[in-house]
């Protein structure tokens, strides 16, 4: 989230990234039955914390391209 921190481009990609970790966790999970007592809703809560997560990081990374400066934050101002 360092790139939020300094308003760079690069932080809004690894959000998009993560927004697509999360869709396909969410997959994976929507395929995984829980056994024992409570099971089905643990599923619909683990499921449902994924998709908003990734709901979560796709907003986050187009405010965070839309609102990004050029000029200021980009990687190469933070490692000179």
């Amino acid at each position: 989230m360092a790139g939020f921190v300094t308003r760079a481009r690069w932080g809004a990609v690894a959000a998009a990234v993560a927004a697509v970790a999360l869709v396909g966790a969410a997959l994976t999970l929507s395929q995984i039955g829980i056994a024992g007592h409570g099971g089905a809703e643990w599923r619909r809560v683990t499921l449902g914390l994924h998709s908003l997560g990734a709901v979560e990081a796709t907003a986050s990374a187009g405010l965070g391209w839309r609102t990004a400066r050029s000029r200021l934050g980009t990687l190469r101002g933070i490692v000179h």
